[in-house]
């Protein structure tokens, strides 16, 4: 091949490769003419003297105009003329300083006359390292444009609003610092400066709480913010009272960029508030102060009249007396309102903080009425649900008070019915319970129109002249403010002629050292038992308390159908244990019908109660002479009722001589609480033996190392007594019983304080009983000595045999020898004896079993195994596992596994303490003397 050939192919291969770069950069260039010919922007390329070079079709369509009548055009032709300065500058910065990238908005005039505002985003264009053009993207942005100029224009009119104000005002960036205020705003903040504008608000108030701070954070968060009344500590010292708020403002994209604040000063009003309220304080102050001065002779005057009532007189003597006496109590009762209203009004109302026992303090409100209701021939009943604790600290003093406003109207408003008191718990936790009241009574009712009004002072729901019943109209206004300071709430529901129902609530605090609610008697469990009441409430609340003991209940609402129903029972072979009969029912009253049953040989077993409204001279000896067990005055106490239960259905008592239970003779039986004593005392050895010689006395007792410990467990707790040091670092015993005696004088009991001193001076005794003590003990103090004063000042703290329980004495017996004896007495060699142990021993893991399974929430389940173990642990004389059986049969019913879990595992430990026992019956019958026992 000759080299001309070869040039020449080489040529042709160089051309071919140039067409086709050359078609490449065309088609190239086809793309991009297309997607700058097609893109909705705005495109432009203009030249390093600013004329427009090229123009894409949407830039004609956006200025209203061909897109070819562009090209050739300066640039700065398109913008409205009277920007046109403002864009060449912008442009020209760009040309100079060679900035490769900017954004710049500017509104053009269009073809058709319409303003537009183009936001366009301009990219420098370099040759050989200068500025050749740019290349240049815009779009419509009119809209949002002319949005941010509303914006700013409603921005500076709030700036001149803020300005002008007439009160307080200031506008605040996110920096917080100022924008705009006005005049008053300085004077607010006590400026002498004609503008802070610029400065931070930190900068002209630098004494700003803190709780400002954290204000002004919440309004910069989105959150309107304002107080009602304020006082502002000013810069110069002086105080002013104020009301004011925090609106967040915002900007165009709409986020917070500052806030604006208003005040206004309330200085005359608060004022003016104040010199109100101390006027009224005055005022109630003095009739507080009067209505004592009263209190003091009228006492005189009742407590001589019932002397006198006590003494011989004559029938128009004796009429004359009891005038005066009922005249005294109603006058003391009116006086006794009208303080309480005063000390309310004036402030000086303080809670106690104490431990008391709900349930008492119901029993003691309820039973002084037991005699008014009685006489107007009225059911006083009451509910206190179960699972309402008992042991709470609180005021009992001020709860019985609401109770008893609230039960002594229902009682005085109600002619016939009955009127109901019930305790429930609303909410509760590891501290306090939320407990509710209600009082029920079938009475007068009140009118709608009055409820608004009612719990206003000097309001009663009849006043007229003509009215009935009286009273201040103080007793409802006082329970309300009481409730209140007690946390919770008073209102009340009645319809005239249908009676009322007046509910609270009141938060207490749990006892830290509450004593768990004892196990339900296994010798109620499964016990059938009839109750026989009129009383549609009576019958409900009974249902309720024995349903819970674990006892079967049916009741009926006369007498004629309770001796059906008991005959009924007994012929069919299931008789009832016990029947509750009420006293007072039409028909066929309750001795009418203890007598015929009691006629009845088939009935003879039954047991019977006898529960009345008023105990009536005669009727004990009627109740026993007929075979009543026992005889209850309603309202029947609910640990009475059980009590009672306990007693009658006790099988031990079959052949001991028959005594009528009431409830004198079961609170007789009732071994006294210990006393509870405080021990002030800084030296280890003297704390020891103080506690042991109380402890063995009887007394519970809790130790403080000095003065100022002995101070504040007297403020948590109310104790019998006080043995207190007269030595001790930080604060002696003189001084806290000082201050111990300060704090009674205003209100609360006194409690006896004894002196424990090594000293034997003379003058020492003095000493004590100047600083307020009560007695004096000289060291080394023995049981004989300590056991006289505070016999002296408590009382005996319990009896010999509770002194033996509290020192250690054994725990009740794990198997019932009653039950065990009963076994060996239809056993004639054993053999019976080791078949029961032997299934007892072999079904008891798989009830355990399923009671773990239901314990952990199944309380169906739990109630059903509970049930059926608890006749097995019965029948065999494992009373203690019946009685945990049957707690555990009662939580189920009441579809809670609330503590359940832990009494199954303590009925565990019961059957592994027990198995040797059971395991040795068989060897304890007589006919097996000597004979090993077998094992299953």
């Amino acid at each position: 091949m000759t080299l001309s050939l070869v040039a020449a192919i080489v040529l042709a291969a160089a051309l071919v490769a140039v067409g086709l770069v050359a078609q490449r950069r065309r088609r190239r260039d086809q793309h991009y003419r297309d997607f700058v010919e097609g893109a909705e922007d705005a495109m432009l390329r203009i030249d390093g003297a600013g004329v427009v070079q090229y123009a894409n079709p949407a830039a004609g369509e956006l200025l209203g105009t061909d897109s070819a009548h562009l090209v050739g055009r300066p640039f700065l032709d398109v913008v409205r003329a009277d920007y046109r300065e403002h864009a060449r500058r912008f442009y020209e910065d760009q040309r100079q300083q060679g900035i490769p990238m900017s954004y710049c908005e500017f509104p053009v005039a269009t073809a058709t006359g319409e303003d537009l505002w183009i936001g366009q985003r301009a990219q420098a264009v370099m040759r050989d390292g200068r500025f050749a053009g740019l290349r240049t993207i815009g779009r419509n942005v009119t809209e949002r444009t002319l949005l941010h100029q509303a914006i700013e224009r409603e921005r500076e009119q709030l700036k001149q609003i803020v300005t002008h104000a007439p009160v307080a005002m200031a506008m605040l960036d996110r920096e917080l610092r100022h924008l705009a205020h006005s005049t008053r705003w300085l004077r607010y903040l006590a400026l002498g400066e004609p503008s802070v504008v610029g400065r931070t608000l930190q900068e002209t108030w630098p004494t700003m709480p803190a709780r400002y701070q954290e204000v002004l954070a919440r309004a910069l968060r989105g959150e309107i913010v304002s107080e009602p009344e304020d006082a502002l500590q000013r810069e110069d010292g002086s105080t002013v009272f104020m009301r004011w708020t925090l609106h967040p403002w915002r900007d165009a994209e709409g986020h917070v960029a500052g806030v604006v604040l208003v005040a206004q000063s309330i200085d005359v009003l608060v004022r003016a508030r104040q010199a109100a309220l101390e006027a009224s304080r005055l005022k109630s102050e003095f009739v507080a102060n009067m209505s004592h001065e009263i209190r003091t002779p009228m006492n005189g005057v009742i407590g001589m009249t019932r002397l006198l009532l006590d003494t011989p007189l004559t029938g128009e003597q004796r009429e004359y007396a009891e005038v005066i006496d009922q005249s005294g109590r109603a006058l003391l009762e009116i006086i006794n309102d009208i303080l309480d209203f005063s000390k309310i009004e004036a402030g000086r109302i303080d809670l106690e903080h104490v431990e008391f026992d709900l349930r008492r303090a119901v029993r003691e409100v309820l039973g002084s009425f037991a005699e008014a209701a009685h006489v107007k021939g009225l059911e006083l009943l009451c509910l206190i649900r179960h699972d309402v604790p008992n042991a709470l600290v609180g005021d009992p003093g001020r709860l019985r008070q609401v109770l008893t406003n609230l039960v002594g109207n229902a009682v005085k408003f109600t002619d016939q019915g009955e009127v109901v008191l019930r305790v429930t718990l609303d909410e509760s936790n590891d501290d306090t319970a939320l407990v509710r009241f209600e009082v029920r009574d079938t009475g007068i009712g009140i009118d709608g129109e009055l409820k608004p009004r009612l719990f206003q002072s000097f309001v009663q729901a009849d006043g007229s002249a003509s009215r009935r019943y009286g009273g201040t109209g103080l007793g409802l206004a006082i329970s309300k403010r009481l409730v209140s300071l007690m946390g919770g709430s008073i209102d009340v529901d009645s319809r005239p002629g249908r009676g009322s129902t007046f509910f609270f609530t009141v938060r207490l605090a749990r006892q830290a050292e509450a004593k768990p609610a004892p196990l339900p008697s296994a010798r109620l469990a499964g016990r059938r038992v009839l109750v026989v009441d009129d009383n549609a409430t009576n019958r409900q609340i009974l249902r309720h308390q024995l349903g819970y003991w674990g006892l079967r209940v049916t009741a009926v609402e006369s007498g004629p159908r309770g001796l059906a129903l008991l005959q009924q029972a007994a012929a069919a072979g299931a008789a009832y244990d016990l029947a509750i009969l009420d006293m007072k029912m039409p028909e066929m009253d309750g001795l009418a019908l203890a007598r015929a049953i009691k006629q009845e040989s088939a009935l003879a077993a039954v047991r019977l109660v006898l529960l009345t409204s008023f105990g009536q001279r005669g009727h004990g000896a009627e109740a026993t002479k007929i075979g009543i067990a026992a005889y209850l005055t309603k309202p029947v106490d609910e640990a009475d009722l059980y009590d009672c239960l306990v007693e009658v259905l006790d099988v031990t008592r079959a052949g001991r001589p028959p005594h009528l239970v009431t409830r004198h003779s079961l609170r007789e039986q009732r071994p006294a609480v210990a006393a509870h004593v405080l021990v002030a005392e800084d030296n280890e050895v003297n704390q020891k033996v103080a506690a042991k010689i109380l402890e063995k006395l009887g007394y519970r007792v809790e130790l403080a190392e000095n003065g100022k410990e002995a101070l504040a467990a007297c403020a948590r707790r109310r104790y019998d007594a006080v043995l207190m040091d007269g030595q001790m670092p930080g604060m002696d015993g003189y001084e806290a019983t000082r201050r111990i005696r300060e704090r009674e004088t205003r209100g609360g009991r006194r409690v006896p304080i004894i002196a424990m001193t090594a000293s034997a001076m003379k003058g020492d005794r003095e000493k004590c009983l100047e600083a307020g003590m009560d007695d004096y003990l000289s060291k080394p103090v023995t049981p004989e000595t300590v056991e006289a004063v505070l016999r002296k000042w408590v009382g005996t703290a319990t009896t010999p045999a509770e002194r033996a329980a509290a020192a250690g004495a054994p725990p009740a017996e794990l198997l019932d020898e009653n039950v065990v004896q009963n076994l060996m007495s239809v056993d004639d060699d054993g053999s019976l004896l080791e078949e029961v142990v032997a299934t007892f021993l072999r079904i008891a893991p798989a009830r355990l079993t399923a009671i773990r399974k239901g314990a952990k929430g199944n309380a169906a389940l739990l109630e059903r195994e509970a049930h059926s173990f608890l006749g097995s642990c019965g029948n065999i004389g494992a009373s203690r596992m019946a009685e945990i059986c049957a707690r555990l049969e009662v939580l189920g019913r009441s579809g809670s596994t609330e503590g359940a879990v832990e009494l199954a595992r303590r009925l565990e430990d019961e059957l592994a303490e027990l198995r040797p026992q059971l395991e040795a019956l068989p060897g304890r019958h007589p006919k097996r003397a000597g004979v090993l026992p077998s094992r299953s």
